[in-house]
């Protein structure tokens, strides 16, 4: 029997894109039959406090056992004019000991804001990349800003890998109580145990 090289390229791809179908509804079943703390890791950046109190620089946290990080700010309503800056930092370490922080630019900031009900669905806001992001109307707002950074969004090639969310004082107009987490995912190790400490270098 003659060859068909053009029917069995088209049987091969079919059989490539069946088992890649396959292998994708496969890893989806295991996200689904896990504890999301063991695909995940949450921590704190700067506990619940009033903007206006002071800068409020959070904790370093390290991307070297992650791929990615949404850094998550959640707001009450506070007094117009007030609005926080979110501002995101890179370092070589957890403890910035060479000094050598510097922004860490983006360009998109998911949001939830509202005076009374906050809604359910996101609010895409696009900005030209930045290290700070600033919605003039959050202050008087309850709900959540968000930004998420791939750890490839870092200056690794010069051993950037840590990032750290500040927000400076908001002013004395009125109080701005917030807080903040830092909420890691896509670990290089899975499992609780195995999961890398974002706080350790």
């Amino acid at each position: 029997m003659n060859r068909n090289p053009a029917r069995e390229r088209l049987l091969a791809s079919m059989s490539l894109a069946a088992v890649i179908a396959a292998s994708g509804r496969a890893f989806g079943m295991q996200q689904l039959n896990c504890d999301y703390p063991e695909i995940a890791n949450i921590h704190p950046a700067i506990l619940p406090v009033d903007l206006e109190s002071g800068a409020n620089n959070g904790i370093w946290i390290s991307l070297k056992g992650y791929a990615g990080c949404c850094v998550v700010l959640h707001k009450k309503a506070g007094t117009a004019g007030d609005d926080p800056i979110f501002t995101l930092k890179q370092s070589t370490d957890v403890t910035n000991s060479q000094s050598d922080s510097k922004a860490l630019t983006f360009t998109r900031v998911y949001s939830k804001l509202h005076a009374t009900t906050v809604p359910g669905a996101w609010t895409l806001n696009t900005q030209a990349a930045a290290g700070t992001y600033t919605d003039d109307t959050s202050a008087e707002k309850s709900g959540i800003i968000a930004v998420d950074v791939k750890a490839e969004d870092l200056d690794q090639a010069n051993g950037f890998d840590c990032l750290r969310l500040e927000i400076p004082d908001t002013g004395s107009a009125g109080a701005e109580l917030a807080g903040a987490v830092y909420i890691l995912y896509g670990p290089k190790h899975s499992g609780i145990a195995a999961q890398l400490s974002p706080i350790a270098n």
